[in-house]
């Protein structure tokens, strides 16, 4: 039986010891290998954009990923590349959360600024 295949059946049976080391590294060691720390917070940051989170943790996560080397650009790339699987409401949703993470208030970028314009009026 090959590593994955154990964990997984690990995971399956809700092994306590596993899930409890795997809960225990949701913050990732950015010390180590910098590529690998930027990946895995860029994953968790798509997962915060499926589970609907809150702005603490849009804002750990970010911190991690920039920390770990990942532009702003890459970190909006994540919420672009998920949309087709999480559906337009969360990433709807997700936008002004990550980007008061990222530094960028969507809502003072709208004061004062002409409503959009739509088809069909002039």
């Amino acid at each position: 039986m090959t590593d994955y295949e154990r964990t997984l059946r690990r995971l399956a049976v809700s092994d306590d010891t596993l899930v409890a080391s795997l809960l225990s590294q949701s913050t990732p060691d950015i010390g180590g290998d910098c590529h690998e720390a930027q990946l895995r917070s860029l994953f968790r940051l798509a997962a915060l954009i499926a589970g609907e989170a809150t702005t603490a943790s849009y804002q750990s996560v970010v911190e991690s990923a920039l920390a770990a080397g990942a532009s702003v650009e890459e970190i909006i790339d994540v919420l672009i590349a998920v949309a087709g699987t999480v559906g337009s409401a969360r990433v709807v949703a997700a936008a002004p959360l990550l980007a008061r993470a990222v530094g960028f208030d969507v809502g003072e970028a709208f004061d004062g600024a002409q409503a959009p314009r739509t088809l069909g009026r002039g």
